[in-house]
């Protein structure tokens, strides 16, 4: 995946990257795996929208319509609670056998790790329950998945100030691997006398 700062860097990179391998398109990666990315070079932004993914994990494993959730946990003052007190079940639960439950974490881990940690501790937690999954685990994926869906237009975006990291030369190649070897400036952080 390339994000050029410029379209200068851009064709550089190409040039550089087309003397020891052969790449095919050349225009812009706007989705990579159900991952859709927007740039914004004016902004210096880049933004991961996943509405598409989670519409079809939606689809998958929500079979009946269900209401929107505001919180990776029930709405209730207790959800927090009955979330945390879920336990590993001793043997196999009958009512999951037609359950795929390592499929649906596994999803929920993804949309996490790709662009929504706002459900990182949610989806961490399920994960404990694999081995044997009790039918509570399976009904809590299912929440954290309706309050994925319903909160699908939210994006995460990564950048914003043209100070904070910005290759300021153009990357150099590494002789030794011949792969360009990008140059990052940090902002210099400031910290309030108190």
């Amino acid at each position: 995946m390339i994000l050029p700062s410029s379209k200068e860097k851009l064709e550089w990179f190409l040039t550089e990257y087309r003397k020891h391998y052969s790449i095919t398109g050349g225009e812009p990666t706007t989705k990579f795996n159900g991952v859709y990315l927007v740039q914004n070079v004016e902004k210096g932004t880049v933004s991961i929208h996943l509405k598409t993914y989670i519409e079809q994990v939606y689809r998958k494993y929500v079979t009946a319509p269900a209401r929107p959730q505001l919180h990776p946990t029930e709405s209730l003052a207790d959800s927090h609670e009955k979330f945390m007190a879920i336990e590993l079940a001793e043997k196999p639960d009958p009512a999951m056998a037609d359950k795929d439950y390592d499929g649906i974490v596994g999803c929920l881990g993804y949309i996490v790790a790709q662009g929504r940690p706002d459900c990182s501790f949610h989806v961490s937690w399920l994960q404990q329950f694999s081995t044997s999954p009790p039918l509570a685990a399976w009904q809590a994926a299912i929440t954290v998945l309706l309050y994925l869906y319903h909160t699908r237009d939210s994006c995460i975006t990564y950048g914003g100030r043209s100070d904070f990291l910005r290759c300021d030369t153009e990357p150099k190649v590494d002789p030794l691997t011949t792969q360009a070897v990008p140059c990052y400036r940090k902002r210099k952080q400031s910290y309030p006398n108190l």
